[in-house]
């Protein structure tokens, strides 16, 4: 009898052991929506086999729970992609919307989340996957590759177009290009004449 009841108050732990693991595990729930992320987006609705050429556009901040997640996905230059109002939880997917015309319906892939956005019931042709970050995101500002003037009067230049071109009985003929002739006209032919005066060609 002693040996039949340590196996029964033995069994017993290892049971109530099994419940307290379990119950610790359906607390912790998935990953939480709430903080920062990178978005990457890659084109096409589907998932292609190989390189699909992820690429960084943007980063993500949203609320906690008390504030329903409401957050915004942003490009790297600070333009909105995506501002969420609220958001929908399942097992392992979330509903992010916008609207009621536009959803972010992305699933639980560890601790990323991807999804593909979808307009008044038509996937658009790309998906959006979010990586968390330990940090906010930065705005991302145009680089000034030569910083301060460039293009002041100490760098201007001007060009003579004044082409002499001689001919057989040596004359020269003046041809300016492009622009305008002296009197206006396109492309027209003129002869340099004795006083540095130029003649127009006829005929």
């Amino acid at each position: 009898m002693g040996y039949g009841k340590r196996g029964y108050e033995r069994g017993w732990r290892w049971l109530a052991l099994v419940v307290a693991l379990t119950a610790g595990g359906c607390a912790r729930g998935g990953p939480s929506l709430a903080g920062d992320w990178d978005v990457y987006v890659a084109l096409g609705s589907q998932p292609k086999f190989g390189f699909e050429g992820w690429r960084r556009m943007g980063f993500a901040h949203f609320a906690g729970a008390d504030s329903g997640y409401a957050g915004l996905l942003s490009r790297r230059t600070g333009a909105p992609m995506l501002e969420v109002r609220r958001v929908s939880a399942g097992r392992d997917s979330m509903l992010l919307w916008q609207d009621s015309t536009s959803v972010l319906r992305a699933a639980w892939h560890g601790d990323t989340l991807t999804g593909v956005q979808v307009v008044n019931g038509q996937a658009q042709d790309r998906r959006v996957r979010l990586v968390r970050r330990a940090t906010p995101g930065v705005v991302e500002h145009d680089y000034a590759l030569w910083p301060g003037a460039v293009s002041d009067s100490q760098y201007a230049v001007t060009e003579d177009t004044l082409v002499l071109m001689p001919t057989r009985d040596g004359a020269r003929l003046a041809l300016a290009r492009p622009g305008r002739g002296v009197d206006g006209g396109w492309l027209r032919p003129w002869r340099a004449e004795p006083g540095g005066r130029l003649g127009r060609v006829r005929g």
